[in-house]
């Protein structure tokens, strides 16, 4: 019962980094990925992730706005995935507007990349528990993300 996450990260690089470790610590399953505004809405609401990562800074468009236009779209009777920004732009101001537009954790790409892991494996377990009493698992499909993680040299952002 793999948790569905989806990446919203305009670097190839911290992007990998990412898909690298979720596949490390397991249980996860990267859905797709997206390095602009529009493309992560349109992806996201065909997708339906549990988790979506967000950077702030994107190629078109904002990270924030992403947070706020899947707050607005959902569903009433989907369950809301969860929205964690991923950002080296950590100051109060953008911690705060994700806050206010919806984001349920804002974490310092540089110095609480152990936070937002640890809160990823909390949404696991939580979702493993929820498996163990009957709900419902959704497919999980293979996906050209997961191979291309599975085809590179593993990169860790923590040392």
């Amino acid at each position: 019962m793999a948790v569905r996450v989806f990446i919203v990260e305009d670097s190839p690089l911290i992007r990998k980094r990412i898909i690298d470790n979720l596949y490390s610590i397991g249980g996860f399953v990267v859905v797709g990925f997206a390095e602009s505004e529009d493309d992560a809405v349109a992806a996201i609401t065909e997708t339906r992730p549990d988790v979506i990562v967000t950077d702030i800074r994107l190629k078109e468009g904002n990270g924030i706005e992403v947070v706020r236009q899947v707050r607005q779209g959902q569903l009433a009777s989907a369950a809301p995935p969860k929205i964690y920004v991923l950002s080296n732009y950590a100051n109060p101001e953008y911690r705060r507007e994700c806050e206010l537009v919806g984001a349920d954790a804002f974490f310092d790409k540089s110095g609480e990349y152990d936070r937002f892991l640890d809160a990823l494996q909390h949404v696991r377990s939580l979702k493993r528990r929820a498996g163990a009493r009957g709900a419902p698992s959704p497919s999980i499909s293979d996906h050209p993300v997961r191979r291309l993680a599975q085809e590179t040299l593993p990169v860790s952002l923590t040392p």
